[in-house]
């Protein structure tokens, strides 16, 4: 038997996962709290294999809960699920401990899989979440590239198709010792040591697209 604590502060909420839940015998709800205070005092005198906890609580923040849980009941997985599908809100919980991360908008139709993840082991992200760290890692990226001239722009996106020093040289018809310079100073804006990382930028920020690298 799987024992789950359920901590929202909303009653539907609590009812529906409690529902949907124990649709599986082998799942059940032995917790329920609506804050944080009653959820600290439960988890002190209570014994549950998974709690899902929201983050937006009436008085205290949700995440400050993961640690009291992890140290209390030490095999116990935790998910979050929280309207706030974003950072820092998402990073946050991960370093505190939790074991997944799902939005309440898609959480009946993921939960189940975040169970059977976390309950072997492994860490799970809703589909929304990736989707948006991805998009802001994308962002970041892209911002990172503005920082280049159009010359290093240039460059730059050479250096990702992997074409050589000479080569760039002869495509922007200057000096071979100019392209280098200008690679030194786009390691630097960049902040990146290696062309792997270049590359992984380049695609991340849309300067070139996959596509391009597989061209003869």
């Amino acid at each position: 038997m799987v024992k789950i604590a359920l901590i929202d502060d909303h009653s539907i909420v609590r009812d529906g996962f409690k529902r949907l839940l124990e649709l599986n015998e082998a799942f059940k709800v032995v917790l329920e709290a609506s804050n944080f205070s009653q959820a600290q005092s439960a988890i002190e005198r209570s014994a549950f294999d998974i709690a899902i906890l929201d983050i937006s609580l009436p008085d205290n923040n949700g995440l400050a809960l993961i640690p009291l849980i992890k140290q209390s009941i030490s095999n116990a997985k935790v998910i979050v699920v929280s309207m706030y599908n974003n950072d820092p809100y998402v990073s946050e919980a991960i370093q505190l401990g939790a074991d997944a991360y799902l939005s309440k908008q898609y959480a009946s139709d993921e939960i189940m899989d975040a169970i059977d993840a976390v309950l072997n082991g492994n860490s799970y992200l809703g589909c929304d979440i990736i989707r948006n760290i991805r998009f802001n890692l994308n962002n970041q990226a892209s911002n990172k590239v503005k920082l280049l001239t159009k010359r290093e722009k240039d460059v730059f996106n050479f250096l990702a198709l992997g074409y050589s020093i000479s080569a760039i040289a002869k495509e922007l018809n200057i000096a071979s010792k100019t392209v280098h310079v200008h690679k030194s100073s786009i390691y630097d804006k960049l902040q990146i040591a290696e062309s792997f990382e270049l590359l992984k930028l380049a695609i991340k920020s849309n300067s070139i697209q996959f596509e391009e690298l597989l061209k003869e």
